[in-house]
């Protein structure tokens, strides 16, 4: 079983400049129902627009202890350089040592021998930053004696502001294949988070397409993958693959492929072997109606690892292409057939074609 930092209570879309943002941080099992029995330091930094992160590092937030179930509110002040109309999100990873937490901390590498032996990091939304008083304006403010009483002001709509609803974490692919985004909903849906068999599964593809030829790899399953694998590679016809999950597995096994078939392309060439047919995969993913647009949100801001299947050829202004990756999205219906604008059928006998895989 994997855990993951969370927001019980998440921060706010927007915070004045001066406030501190207020949240309750969480480490719990993949439906957030089982608190994590375990003691974390828990650590918190910021990142900027840019996407770099605060030049002051990770700084301890505070120590998860077994039973910590209470709903304890913890503030953070934005950093010194925090202006009005900036965004900063809000990063928190855990770590066994404080010297030892870097950017990469907040990173999930899929292909990491001790992958999941931490909780994973959550990443907020950007959070706005909106006007509101600084330490400057305070420090000029002139000392006074006793101020007349003034009532209480009721609090206005701009500082009465939405808490966020989603959280992002990060996924590393092997061999610098790239980064997956994924974005999840911080309420207790079950068709918006992400489950433990898809973080493992993806894992596991992360590490077999990595190293397809170990000689640990030798299960019966792992050689029909890769006799699947093959067909597609020859390019007689689609690889057809069908998800039944959140999604998450799927746009790993998309990037995972394009970049899978790239990079063996590119050894081909350096041998001076004919280059290898276009690797076309057809991948359908299939949950509950409700959780289709934010498996739609994650295919799209993670579109440019399928559409990165174009080879450079060195010392030229040639490109080929090397494969051709579709992802769609769609109700996991039992009862009727699949529409054939997502799915093609076979010309000679009317059907649709047959799934290779099934994760």
């Amino acid at each position: 079983m994997f855990e993951y930092l969370s927001f019980l209570r998440p921060p706010p879309e927007a915070c004045p400049l001066g406030q501190p943002v207020t949240f309750v941080p969480q480490i719990a099992n993949d439906l957030r129902t089982e608190p994590c029995e375990t003691e974390h330091n828990i650590y918190f930094t910021w990142q900027s627009d840019s996407g770099a992160l605060h030049r002051g590092g990770f700084t301890k937030l505070t120590t998860w202890k077994p039973g910590s179930t209470s709903y304890k509110p913890l503030s953070v002040a934005f950093p010194n350089e925090a202006r009005p109309g900036d965004t900063w999100r809000l990063c928190l990873a855990v770590s066994l040592d404080s010297n030892k937490i870097s950017p990469r901390s907040l990173v999930l590498d899929l292909t990491q021998p001790e992958f999941g032996r931490l909780p994973f990091p959550v990443i907020s939304l950007p959070i706005s930053v909106l006007a509101g008083e600084t330490r400057d304006t305070r420090a000029a403010r002139p000392a006074s004696g006793k101020q007349p009483f003034k009532a209480k002001s009721k609090p206005t709509a701009e500082h009465n502001v939405a808490k966020q609803e989603k959280i992002e974490r990060l996924y590393s692919l092997p061999s610098n294949w790239g980064t997956l985004r994924i974005t999840e909903q911080t309420s207790f849906d079950l068709d918006k988070k992400i489950w433990d068999s898809g973080v493992g599964v993806s894992s596991w593809l992360a590490k077999l397409l990595a190293k397809p030829e170990s000689p640990g790899q030798s299960h019966e399953l792992i050689g029909l993958f890769r006799d699947r694998l093959q067909s597609a590679r020859d390019g007689a016809r689609a690889l057809q693959i069908v998800e039944l999950g959140t999604g998450l597995v799927s746009l790993v096994l998309g990037a995972l492929l394009a970049e899978y078939n790239r990079s063996t392309s590119n050894v081909d060439r350096g041998q001076e072997v004919e280059p290898r047919s276009v690797l076309r995969a057809r991948i359908l993913v299939t949950d509950l109606s409700s959780a289709i647009e934010l498996i739609d949100y994650n295919r799209l801001s993670n579109s440019h690892l399928f559409d990165s299947g174009i080879n450079a050829v060195e010392g030229s202004e040639e490109t080929t292409r090397t494969c051709r990756i579709e992802l769609h999205a769609m109700e996991l219906d039992w009862d009727n057939p699949i529409s054939t604008s997502v799915w093609d059928k076979d010309r000679m006998s009317g059907v649709h074609y047959p799934f290779d895989i099934i994760v």
